[in-house]
């Protein structure tokens, strides 16, 4: 397993390219002036940690990485996700303090995924596809605009953590959510 860790200094918009190699496993940035991330060729990468206040556009390669398990990225204006690989092994997936409205429909192909945070950002539903995540466990939906929740969530059969704070869930819904999941609000 070989780790990197590049912090970049306020006004860097840049990585340093010639630290980053194909041997690379684990990759974390925290650069908070990047704004795009260059194409990287990291065929062995399986985590991604990426902490950025200015990137406003996630390239398609990050999403498409087969080898990829984990994939968190925060804190920043990104207003919407590529398609993930069919391929994909992403187990655990932070998309948390992001501007998303939506979920690409593709987030159903991610048939290892287990953990998915999505807490701070202004999604009001959930795509259809989702329904097939059978290997989920905890979800976080906390601080978006949730008044109703898809009724499949309870169909997920090893979901054990729904987080939903933050959520202008309408009365009726907190109601039919303590009564399928045992949560009080």
């Amino acid at each position: 397993m070989k780790s990197l860790f590049l912090k970049l200094g306020k006004n860097k918009s840049t990585l340093p390219l010639e630290k980053i190699t194909s041997e690379i496993t684990h990759l974390e940035i925290q650069a908070p002036a990047l704004t795009k991330l260059p194409l990287l060729r990291l065929e062995k990468l399986t985590a991604v940690t990426i902490h950025t206040s200015s990137l406003t556009e996630c390239p398609d390669w990050l999403f498409q990485l087969e080898s990829l398990e984990i994939l968190k990225i925060k804190n920043t204006p990104l207003k919407k996700v590529s398609n993930f690989s069919e391929n994909s092994k992403i187990r655990i997936l932070q998309l948390a303090h992001l501007d998303l409205d939506e979920l690409p429909e593709s987030i159903g192909s991610l048939a290892l995924l287990d953990t998915i945070d999505l807490a701070g950002n202004n999604l009001s539903d959930l795509p259809d596809s989702m329904h097939d995540l059978k290997n989920l466990t905890r979800i976080n939906l906390d601080k978006n605009q949730f008044q109703i929740l898809p009724l499949w969530l309870s169909e997920l059969p090893k979901l054990n953590h729904l987080s939903l704070d933050g959520n202008p869930l309408t009365e009726q819904e907190k109601n039919r959510l303590f009564k399928a999941f045992g949560i009080w609000f």
